[in-house]
Order: structure tokens, then C-alpha cells, then sequence
């Protein structure tokens, strides 16, 4: 088909329209390709894409060519050596090895806010890879009930935006102990990152709440 016909379903903005930090794809319609008109937007309803900036001013859109407020440099900076892509919203770095690494912590002195029937964990998240974490985590809650298997008792998003190396202030998660013989803690990051091992993962066990002194 002619160009200018194709232009719309295979060319669309690639942006964040949701606000939710990750990419979605922009399809326009028109009359010429059938019987649909408007817009279809195409997103990952798991959050898996890669994060990517709220803006797509121009049809040859490319990262640099376009500040975050809107404005137009007069001089853009090439976007290839830094960003590897073209009429992309992606951010991800050009080295494909230089990504996030989330590490979660569980700062040892707040352990202990507790009472007989509930548990303040207090976690924190760090990025300790080599690329910015951009998108932000989710923390899953499992609980292990007496005598039975692993349930998932609740998920907390994390809405954050990590640089390499950088830890965010710890945050609390109330945590019902009734009947509960293990609890596990997963963050996941909603990206991809470097590599996935215990680092993401907490298990606490009985006592809960320790004797004082």
C-alpha cells in the first residue's frame, strides 16, 4: 500500500499516556484501511514493558529532540549515542548489559514492631545495578498458615524511581500474624533487571515479636 496510508498503523507514538511509568503504543485509524476510526492504545496489562517518558511531539520523535516540559532545543543532541533507538519512548540505556538490580532490605532495628496479633515489617528498596530503575516495584506478602501452603495475604506497589546505587527511605507493611507459622516477602520491579535472586526476597520466622531486652 502507499505510504501514507500505512502511516498511521504502523508508525504511532510509543509513550506513557497513563501515567503509570511504562510505554504504551498508539495506533491511529483511518477510513482508508476499513472500517475503524480513532485510536487504539496497546498495553501490557502484566507491566512488563520497559518505562519510557510521557511525550511525542513529532512524527521523527527521538528522546533528545524534545524536553520533558514540551520545549524544543534549538540544537538537539544526537539521541543514538546515548540511547541507541529512533522514534522510541524507551529509556533504556544503549549497552543492553546496564540495567537495574533491586535489592530488598529489612532494616533490622524496626524488625520489632510488633504486637501479639500484628507485625509492622518495615522493608527498603535499593537499586544496587548499573542503570536506573525507572518504573518502580511491587512487594508481594506471602503468609504461611499453620499446617498449610503459602498464600498470598497481600501486594503493596512501590512507586519509585531509583539511580545506580540509590536506596529509597524504608516503608512499613502491617502484616495480620494470626495462625501464621512463616511470611515471605518478593519485591519485583516492574522492568527488567539485571539478575533475579534472593537479594528481591525476605522469609521471617517465628518469634515474631521477640522478648524485650
Amino acid at each position: 500500500m502507499p505510504y501514507s496510508q500505512e502511516l498511521g498503523r504502523f508508525e504511532g507514538p510509543i509513550a506513557v499516556i497513563d501515567n503509570d511509568g511504562q510505554v504504551e503504543i498508539v495506533v491511529a485509524h483511518n477510513n482508508l484501511l476499513g472500517t475503524v476510526h480513532g485510536l487504539t492504545v496497546v498495553g501490557d496489562m502484566a507491566q512488563s514493558w520497559r518505562p519510557g517518558r510521557k511525550i511525542w511531539n513529532q512524527h521523527a520523535y527521538s528522546i533528545t529532540n524534545v524536553d520533558d516540559d514540551g520545549g524544543v532545543p534549538a540544537q538537539p543532541t544526537p539521541n543514538w549515542p546515548q540511547y541507541n533507538n529512533f522514534r522510541s519512548g524507551d529509556l533504556s540505556p544503549a549497552d543492553g548489559l546496564v540495567a537495574p538490580d533491586l535489592e530488598m532490605l529489612t532494616p533490622e532495628a524496626c524488625v520489632n514492631d510488633c504486637t501479639a496479633d500484628l507485625l509492622n515489617v518495615w522493608v527498603q528498596l535499593g537499586n544496587t545495578g548499573a542503570g536506573p530503575l525507572l518504573a518502580g516495584a511491587t512487594v508481594d506478602v506471602y503468609g504461611t498458615p499453620m499446617g498449610m501452603l503459602e498464600v498470598l495475604l497481600t501486594t503493596v506497589d512501590v512507586p519509585l524511581a531509583l539511580a545506580p546505587g540509590e536506596f529509597a527511605d524504608a516503608i512499613s507493611i502491617p502484616i495480620d500474624l494470626t495462625d501464621l507459622e512463616q511470611i515471605r516477602l518478593v519485591a519485583t520491579p516492574k522492568e527488567t533487571e539485571c539478575k533475579v535472586d534472593m537479594a528481591n526476597e525476605i522469609v521471617i520466622l517465628p518469634p515474631f515479636c521477640p522478648s524485650p531486652g
